[in-house]
């Protein structure tokens, strides 16, 4: 259903003030670095999962997850990876996936997460994540109404964060190749650099994002 057909924040957390609830999960949490990436992964399952995109006719959560099957184990956020891995569960065994299911999680977390994704100002959530990655979205629908696009791009962006990722963990290789006096091994990793590189840039020329730090 709709996002506002979700039960009130003040209905599923009596104890805390629903001001507070209300707020978008990025006012309440400091989302940083892959984390950003993941929890705009796990909006989409949650508000959007049982939905299908028209041009790929399987529904958003086939689409989001087997297009980052690989990457399931390697979510830095332990909850969102949860999440994710639950709802490929459910893919697995035929069952749909709601915004009722999450708003009746028997995990409090899973519930809480669920009321900061579907409320009603966590359509806001998303853009901003994107316009820090120079994605042109200042013209497009608001994202309830413009969950494929939303799809794709958080997609492309999780994928670049798990790239630089890998990134990081191969320039420690490099530099512990060159400290220990192995330039075989320092130019092995170098062309795989390259790589990963060529593959994280490809997804960015995509969408337009033109700036990396390094």
């Amino acid at each position: 259903g709709a996002a506002s057909d979700a039960p009130t924040a003040a209905a599923i957390r009596p104890d805390v003030p629903e001001q507070e609830l209300m707020k978008p999960a990025r006012e309440q949490k400091h989302h940083r670095g892959s984390a950003l990436q993941e929890i705009e992964v796990v909006g989409l399952l949650v508000q959007f999962g049982g939905r299908v995109l028209q041009k790929e006719n399987i529904t958003v959560a086939e689409y989001v997850l087997s297009d980052i099957e690989e990457s399931l184990n390697t979510f830095d956020t332990p909850l969102y990876g949860q999440i994710a891995q639950e709802c490929y569960q459910m893919l697995v065994d035929g069952k749909a996936i709601t915004e009722d299911y999450f708003l009746q999680h028997p995990a409090r977390e899973v519930r809480d997460l669920a009321v900061d994704i579907l409320s009603e100002n966590s359509r806001y959530f998303y853009s901003p994540g994107w316009e820090e990655k120079g994605l042109p979205l200042q013209n497009q629908p608001m994202p309830e109404e413009n969950f494929d696009l939303r799809t794709y791009a958080a997609i492309n962006l999780f994928k670049i964060k798990k790239l630089e990722k890998v990134l990081e963990v191969n320039h420690a290789r490099i530099k512990a190749a060159q400290e220990s006096g192995d330039p075989e091994a320092a130019e092995r990793y170098m062309r795989v650099d390259i790589k990963i590189r060529s593959a994280r840039n490809e997804i960015a020329k995509q969408w337009g994002i033109v700036a990396f730090p390094r």
